[in-house]
């Protein structure tokens, strides 16, 4: 299972306004810059919520709705799932997974 720490949202920010940054390297003479930088931010993107998804599949899994949470691990977990809402997809892939664990338990 990933390990998700607020170390991990603050890294995932980063990345967004790296990648947002790009744009003004596409705007200038940095292209081809911003473009690698671009796609590399991409894939760090991807990968990070992807890595969110299974961590809340797994966590919402193993508490069966929270029981014996801690207040810490809650907050994480509004954080991921304001993070995924970015990604409706994955969100939607996520939400179907836990509530198909909850159902076959």
């Amino acid at each position: 299972q990933p390990l998700i720490t607020v170390s991990f949202f603050e890294a995932l920010e980063r990345v967004q306004a790296v990648h947002a940054n790009c744009r003004l390297l596409l705007r200038g003479n940095h292209r081809r810059a911003g473009l690698a930088l671009m796609d590399r931010m991409s894939g760090l993107q991807e990968k990070a919520y992807e890595s969110l998804c299974r961590w809340v599949q797994t966590g919402m899994s193993l508490n069966d709705g929270g029981e014996g949470e801690g207040e810490g691990d809650d907050s994480l977990l509004h954080r991921a799932i304001a993070a995924l809402r970015t990604r409706p997809v994955l969100l939607k892939y996520c939400a179907e997974e836990v509530a198909s664990a909850r159902h076959n338990s």
